[in-house]
């Protein structure tokens, strides 16, 4: 199968994530962990969905997964560790989260500049500003493919062609080759946020690390980024059927690399 590339990091991905709850020592799991492990649930039963989705072909609504997957895994990341934001999620009174996918872009940026600061490493407010736009970025393609979007429908109606400008109105899986870099871009933004969801929530478990079962998490987490780039890059050749280069988000994105160029090169 032209995915199985992608099938070592998505099951280390899931195993070490249904591992992370159970790392702990404490008897007493925090109340922002609890919270956390809701959306850590949801978020590999999403992981699964989006897999087996994709796998048969059903790629825009593999992407229409992976989008709640997107919420659902960087609401880990704002839980764990934080009793503040479970609180503040507590006391909603819909139970709906209270921040915008946009703002949990800045939460995981926010995060990870802390978690530099700790480690002594560098972390400008250019990174900063540069990686929640990443992310936000990845959330806001899947978006493009769940909502109602001429660009992404018409890349749909090739499935099912039948000659130029003509397609049957019928429900077909897409087994081009043309569609295998998007079925990738969605494996893998799904896998990247998953794994960040998992490795986040094992920050917070109070364990034992010298453990030879936590060095099992550990040899299944350190294999998920490394094999699903080989994975990503081993399917896609060209670019993506359709982008959002057009979007206000790209554009400050691309604003910010090129200075951030400059001032590296001091051109």
């Amino acid at each position: 199968m032209q995915l199985d590339a992608f099938h070592a990091p998505f099951r280390d991905c899931y195993e070490a994530g249904v591992q992370a709850p159970t790392l702990t020592d404490d008897r007493e799991i925090a109340f922002d962990m609890r919270l956390a492990a809701l959306f850590l649930k949801r978020s590999l039963n999403d992981l699964r969905a989006v897999w087996v989705v994709t796998c048969m072909g059903y790629t825009s609504e593999a992407a229409a997964i992976a989008a709640a997957l997107f919420e659902h895994a960087l609401a880990v990341e704002a839980l764990a560790g934080s009793e503040a934001r479970a609180r503040e999620l507590q006391e909603s009174s819909s139970g709906d989260l209270p921040w915008s996918p946009l703002e949990l872009a800045k939460i995981h940026a926010q995060l990870l500049r802390e978690e530099a600061v700790i480690c002594g490493k560098n972390f400008a407010d250019d990174d900063y500003e540069r990686l929640w736009r990443e992310v936000y970025s990845a959330y806001k393609y899947l978006c493009k493919i769940k909502h109602p979007t001429l660009r992404s429908t018409s890349h749909d109606a090739g499935s099912t062609n039948l000659r130029d400008r003509e397609f049957v109105v019928m429900a077909a899986p897409d087994l081009r080759q043309e569609d295998l870099s998007l079925k990738a871009t969605v494996l893998m933004i799904s896998v990247s946020r998953v794994y960040q969801a998992v490795r986040r929530f094992s920050l917070h478990s109070e364990c034992d690390r010298e453990r030879p079962y936590y060095q099992d998490y550990l040899r299944r987490m350190r294999g998920v980024v490394p094999s699903a780039r080989d994975a990503y890059k081993s399917l896609v050749a060209g670019p993506l059927p359709f982008d959002i280069s057009d979007a206000a988000i790209s554009a400050e994105y691309r604003l910010l690399k090129a200075a951030q160029s400059v001032a590296t090169t001091g051109r």
